[in-house]
């Protein structure tokens, strides 16, 4: 994780590191209690009646085949005809429905054929469980989830979804328990761990914690082992896929996360959910045709998606549109989960860009929103790093400014703000303020690529030559475009004066100009680029930030050519 000189563009190393931080060993623990007592019975079963086991089983093979392949009415035929005397196949047809959008259906079928206050499966208690979940019903979500655990107190997804419902509900200390509980599990019972489906919850508790606790190790663990093994177990587990997609495209590793979301569409073309990760990744490449020709293709599977509909906003919001953006979070992303933190940030923001940010004591829509939140999470620290986000790609700085730090104030386990901080600095021109955020954002999380490409280029402008003029501080390099600068800064100082005069205003500081040509192996467009985005990819050769004029030197090799 250590920066060199180019600009990370591929995907980091990995090593074995157990997710306590400490090297696992493989094969600990042999079979479990659980284990131990199945086997007597299905030796049993299997003796007297071998034809009908091995046919469901292979029929529940098949089923399963099916629908992680993304061939949902079939697979759902299939686990119909098991259905009403199998708890996995009422499962599997459960989720065959809801990939298609049919979530009504699919919950009836989960309880089909027990008696209103008969005792499901644990499993199916903890797939209803995450569902309401993913509706904002919590009060349903708990009521699932102790039904779950009082029945398999090592129930993993309901162990999961009791973490994340005490995160959302601002109990953070017992959500980080929840979370190391599943670490720990993993760490004494790893050899029991048969399914890749229980590697998939395991791992997404290691992630949040390692993202709460700064365990950077963890990453590499998730990544380079956990996630694979997964993959061992079941290789047509798509959604092992996808995590490890969402893993890199929080990072910003944009080629990697494009290999993993092209991997999990290799095995299930018609899984919504990557789709609407691919619409993500497009945005943040700046393809807009892409991204809506995903974001359409999860539509066409599953319209009752939540998350799809925040990325729609997303595309709105990019576009200038925010009263569009409002109708789709209100009519459309809310209404699916009414106590969505992402889908309310959003909307938070709408308020602030078409209303203003009211002033201390006045009654607005973003205010009762706020209230309506924080009453129910006093540590919604994702709410206002949302609301902040989007503020700041509007470029409402003060007002992104203050609510990254509130996100900071109320849950200061969060890794984003600081780095966006930072970035903003850097958009200020504010580069030694830039420098002490990018720092400490990089010691929590050293896998950001734009954070680790920033202080790259804070490294560079170090050695760049400074010129101060009558008006202007003139970044260059000192070797190849020292005659440019001669040029370059009697020009800024005319045409200074020229912009004051017309616009009637004179900047409190000295604006910033930086001309960009190769070093370090790297071209002059990609440091440029870096400068403005933190990603070496912006199609342009001169840019502003309001504050900083950032530019490609007509000297750099590949234009002059």
């Amino acid at each position: 994780a250590g920066r060199g000189g180019r600009l990370a563009v591929e995907r980091y190393g990995l090593r074995g590191m157990g997710m306590d931080g400490n090297r696992y060993r493989r094969g600990r623990f042999g079979f479990g209690r659980a284990g131990v007592r199945c086997v007597p019975l299905c030796l049993v079963l299997a003796f007297v009646f071998p034809p009908l086991l091995n046919g469901a089983e292979d029929d529940l093979t098949e089923a399963r085949r099916l629908l992680l392949s993304g061939k949902y009415a079939e697979a759902a035929e299939l686990y119909q005809r098991l259905a009403p005397d199998n708890s996995s196949a009422k499962l599997g047809l459960a989720r065959s429905l809801a990939a298609e959008g049919k979530h009504a259906e699919a919950v009836q079928k989960l309880s089909l054929g027990a008696a209103p206050d008969a005792e499901l499966d644990p499993d199916l208690h903890a797939e209803l469980a995450r569902w309401a979940f993913e509706r904002g019903d919590y009060e349903a979500t708990g009521t699932h989830v102790e039904a779950a655990l009082r029945q398999d107190a090592d129930q993993l997804l309901a162990r999961w979804i009791q973490g994340e419902l005490f995160r959302t509900s601002g109990k953070l200390k017992e959500a980080d328990e929840a979370y190391l509980g599943l670490v720990r599990f993993y760490n004494q019972h790893q050899a029991e761990i048969r399914s890749a489906e229980s590697l998939r919850w395991i791992g997404l508790a290691a992630a949040r914690r390692a993202r709460w606790k700064r365990l950077t190790d963890q990453f590499y663990f998730l990544v380079g082992e956990l996630y694979p093994d997964a993959l061992k177990r079941e290789p047509d587990y798509w959604p092992a896929h996808y995590e490890l997609g969402l893993l890199f495209l929080e990072k910003y590793n944009k080629a990697a996360a494009a290999e993993a979301f092209d991997a999990a569409l290799e095995l299930n073309p018609n899984a919504a959910e990557v789709h609407v990760a691919v619409a993500r990744l497009a945005m943040v490449n700046r393809e807009i045709d892409k991204a809506r020709a995903s974001l359409e293709r999860a539509l066409e599977i599953n319209p009752s998606l939540p998350a799809l509909y925040c990325v729609l906003a997303d595309l709105a919001w990019a576009n200038f549109r925010p009263q569009e953006s409002i109708k789709l979070l209100e009519e459309l992303a809310l209404p699916l989960n009414p106590v969505s933190e992402p889908a309310l940030g959003r909307l938070a923001a709408c308020y602030v860009l078409l209303d203003g940010l009211p002033e201390q004591g006045e009654e607005s829509r973003f205010r009762r929103l706020v209230d309506q939140v924080t009453a129910r999470n006093a540590h919604a620290g994702e709410f206002f790093f949302t609301l902040a986000v989007w503020l700041k790609e509007r470029h409402r700085i003060p007002e992104a400014e203050q609510f990254f730090q509130e996100a900071v104030r109320r849950m200061p386990q969060l890794i984003g703000p600081q780095a966006e901080l930072g970035m903003m600095s850097m958009d200020a021109g504010e580069e030694a303020k830039a420098r002490q955020l990018l720092e400490g954002a990089f010691q929590a999380d050293p896998f950001n690529v734009r954070v680790d490409n920033l202080l790259k280029v804070l490294d560079l402008l170090d050695e760049m030559q400074t010129l101060r003029t009558e008006h202007c501080v003139l970044k260059f390099d000192g070797e190849r475009d020292k005659l440019l600068a001669g040029y370059v800064a009697p020009h800024l100082d005319a045409v200074y004066l020229e912009l004051c005069d017309r616009f009637g205003y004179r900047p409190p500081q000295a604006p910033l100009v930086e001309i960009f040509n190769q070093a370090q192996g790297v071209g002059g467009q990609q440091w440029f680029s870096t400068r403005l985005l933190g990603l070496p990819y912006l199609g342009t050769v001169a840019a502003s930030t309001g504050k900083m004029v950032g530019m490609v030197s007509p000297n750099e090799p590949r234009l002059a050519v």
